[in-house]
């Protein structure tokens, strides 16, 4: 929905519910968009970012492959002496 700045004073709760309501508010001034009324996503505690880290880890190391390890894949890869794979 596009409506005039001037016309939004007087409705500014009914457009933050569109908003809320998931509708796209824009504010126009002169015909031209100039502002959008828009949902904040929800701030999350710092219990569940940590709770959410974990869960990330867990899974991660789920998907972990078999193989030469990222620290070690120089030694893997490369001769100590030409640098070329032997």
């Amino acid at each position: 929905m596009k409506i005039a700045i001037s016309e939004a004073k007087a409705k500014l709760s009914a457009l933050v519910n569109a908003a809320l309501a998931g509708e796209q508010v824009i504010l126009t001034k002169h015909g031209r968009p100039v502002a959008e009324i828009k949902t904040l996503a929800a701030k999350k505690s710092p219990a569940e970012k940590l709770s959410a880290i974990g869960r990330i880890v867990v899974e991660a190391r789920s998907k972990r492959l078999s193989g030469v390890s990222a620290a070690k894949a120089d030694n893997f890869l490369y001769d100590d002496d030409t640098g070329l794979p032997s």
